[in-house]
């Protein structure tokens, strides 16, 4: 077995926590330990770890046989970072209310207690994590966030600025709306596959110029969005007129060796917070989207910035 685990155990037994770490770290595999929602949170904000896949394994019964505070926790790991975890339970109370509860939060296996950990162990190290949580959450072409998975994480980082529990002093979004341009023509004068080599190439370039905490999704075709966190308008522009440079600059090739000329068009949306304040849940992401689409009937605007700073300097 050559692969090693990060695993994340949120526990506040300590004998349990004990035997937890000398049956994993005996077999090479990393451990961290959470006893609380602010050290988990403070697991998944670590930018060392920030693309790392997380195997993690929840207490239901925080500091009380009474107390589901796992639950919550389950709920968090499930909102924030089910895109990279996969997440699961135990219990000392196995019923058929308990199970539910942790399933419907996100848990893919509930564990009795008392626990068999090096069955824990092999089931972790026989499931290929990467390729179960991709499939759900990421498209099949670009390995870039698929949209359904992009929108729910949308909603969190809404919400969580609203109630003040923002991880950023400045609690302000904006949305890149990228388009291939004439990318019809790439499939037509030379074929889909060339086209699809084509898309893999921007999403990696975009994906590589991305900061940290910034998430990008290939919606669908020559589709993708971008969200800048803690990031005002007037940046946001800057930053996509980078990306378009980016793209521009980049030489994909034919399998003849002909260099296709690739180029995007970015348009730019601020999300206003004190409206999304007055929207439910189901009206936030897509009143964004919709102020997106009228916002950039082309996407066309940075394109026409640049091109006005240009003649103003000019004359």
């Amino acid at each position: 077995m050559n692969k090693k685990l990060f695993v994340l155990l949120v526990e506040d037994n300590e004998d349990l926590i004990y035997l937890f770490k000398e049956v994993f770290e005996g077999k090479g595999h990393t451990v961290a330990v959470a006893r609380s929602i602010a050290e988990v949170v403070k697991v998944y904000q670590d930018p060392i770890d920030d693309q790392r896949f997380i195997y993690a394994l929840v207490d239901i019964h925080l500091g009380s046989s009474r107390d589901n505070a796992g639950i919550l926790i389950l709920k968090l790991i499930h909102e924030i970072a089910s895109h990279r975890t996969l997440a699961c339970a135990m219990t000392g109370d196995a019923t058929e209310q308990t199970i539910r509860a942790a399933t419907q939060v996100g848990a893919r296996i509930v564990f009795p207690k008392p626990i068999d950990l090096d069955v824990v162990r092999i089931q972790f190290e026989e499931t290929d994590l990467e390729e179960v949580i991709t499939k759900a959450s990421h498209n099949q072409l670009t390995g870039l966030l698929n949209y359904d998975r992009f929108e729910e994480m949308l909603l969190v980082d809404i919400n969580l600025a609203l109630e003040d529990r923002y991880p950023g002093s400045n609690k302000s979004f904006s949305l890149l709306s990228i388009d291939a341009d004439d990318f019809g023509s790439i499939n037509k004068l030379y074929s889909h596959r060339t086209g699809d080599l084509a898309i893999k190439a921007i999403g990696r370039i975009l994906e590589k110029r991305l900061r940290l905490g910034d998430w990008i999704c290939h919606k669908s075709g020559d589709e993708f969005l971008i969200w800048l966190r803690n990031t005002k308008i007037q940046t946001a522009i800057g930053i996509a007129a980078n990306l378009e440079d980016a793209v521009a600059a980049a030489e994909v090739r034919h399998s003849d060796g002909q260099l296709i000329p690739i180029r995007i068009s970015i348009g730019v949306t601020g999300v206003d917070m004190e409206q999304m304040r007055h929207l439910t849940n189901s009206e936030k992401v897509p009143h964004i989207m919709e102020q997106a689409e009228m916002g950039s009937h082309g996407l066309n605007k940075v394109k026409e910035k640049r091109k006005g700073e240009r003649r103003r300097h000019n004359t």
